[in-house]
């Protein structure tokens, strides 16, 4: 074989083997032997030719094969022959990547030679190897008493509250990416995909209490921009993810495990005030239970929702009996939100951020985290 035609296998071969080890990666042995020969190869370590003198001197030379003046690539010259359109170090190039561990699990090598202490085996010759696969393989027989493996079970799929939640997590990511470039609009448009997510996690039957999907709108509308601006319809279904989140957190608040310290404390520190409560639509019977659990004289509480937010609000912070404010931040528009609290700082009221629902627990909790150190003083 001329080194012409051996050089067009060799190009030929280096991508088959390489998209044969890529499609079926049980093959790497032998791939790995394929490889290796194709590498002896390219280093011009080529079969060895027979004898010169084994052809025939009366033998007729075939015009085809014999070299011509008016053509150059069949010259012996290395030199003047045309480069291939394929790197000759193609193959040394493809041990290299395929041994890389991101191309394939464990990547793929040349088989041990030998064990440790053994002594190595002589090389096998390609027609050994030729010889070898072409002959019958012996079958082996199967113990009748041989155990059936195991059935593998299939991987439970995820549930359709699972696969919402991580969506919602997902945007909240993206929310993060989009506050670190000051994108305002990116940044509510992934508020929305908050809202959708886990509206779609509650009509699937996932409880509110579970998880941190609470957790998740509430974050997400914290740190909504000021000049960020929600669609009617997203805000309509912030309202109605707010109020399921609402019904939930009072429920459990409303459980006599939820009695601790921290209530005693800010109903001591509450007795006899008044305090103005913005946000969410007003239900006589949560304001009379937070007045008469908190020790409160008067909570007066002004009716505000994304869709309707309350837009006349100041003159009442500014009365001076009003002893405190709060502000149930998932039920306002975040633009009302920052109002409310420059409202708050002219008035020299301390305001309260209710980022959960507006249990007796809830609210006590978070009257005396941020605002108890404030109060005790006043």
């Amino acid at each position: 074989m001329d080194r012409e035609r051996l050089r067009r296998i060799i190009d030929l071969a280096a991508p088959l083997v390489e998209q044969w080890v890529r499609k079926s990666p049980s093959h790497r042995e032998l791939a790995a032997e394929i490889a290796a020969w194709l590498e002896s190869v390219a280093r011009h370590e080529s079969p060895p030719r027979p004898p010169a003198n084994s052809v025939p001197a009366s033998s007729t030379p075939n015009p085809a094969s014999s070299p011509s003046p008016n053509a150059p690539h069949l010259k012996t010259d290395p030199a003047s022959r045309p480069k291939s359109p394929v790197d000759p170090d193609l193959i040394t190039k493809m041990l290299h990547g395929l041994n890389e561990p991101g191309l394939l699990a464990g990547g793929i090598s040349r088989p041990p030679q030998r064990a440790a202490g053994v002594a190595a085996s002589p090389p096998i010759t390609t027609h050994e190897a030729s010889a070898r696969s072409k002959a019958p393989r012996e079958k082996q027989a199967v113990p009748a008493a041989a155990a059936a493996p195991a059935p593998i079970s299939a991987p439970k799929s995820r549930t359709r509250t699972d696969l919402a939640m991580q969506k919602a997590h997902y945007h909240r990511s993206q929310l993060d990416k989009c506050l670190a470039a000051k994108d305002d609009n990116a940044a509510a448009l992934h508020v929305a995909r908050i809202a959708e997510a886990l509206d779609e996690y509650l009509k699937d039957g996932g409880d509110p209490a579970e998880g941190d999907a609470e957790e998740v709108l509430n974050y997400a509308m914290s740190v909504l921009p000021k000049k960020a601006s929600l669609s009617v319809a997203t805000e309509r279904l912030i309202e109605a993810v707010s109020r399921a989140f609402d019904e939930s957190d009072e429920r459990h608040d409303a459980d006599p495990k939820g009695t601790n310290d921290v209530r005693a404390a800010a109903a001591a520190l509450l007795n006899g005030r008044i305090a103005v409560l913005i946000g969410g639509d007003v239900r006589e019977d949560r304001r009379r239970a937070l007045e008469q659990e908190l020790g409160l004289r008067e909570l007066r509480w002004l009716r505000s929702t994304p869709t309707n937010p309350a837009l006349k609000f100041e003159a009442d912070l500014k009365r001076a009996d009003v002893d405190l404010v709060l502000l149930a931040i998932r039920w306002v528009r975040h633009a009302t939100g920052y109002a409310v609290a420059d409202a708050c700082t002219r008035a020299k009221k301390p305001i309260v951020r209710l980022t959960g629902g507006l249990g007796t627990n809830s609210v006590a909790s978070a009257v005396m985290s941020q605002a108890g150190e404030v109060m005790s003083r006043s």
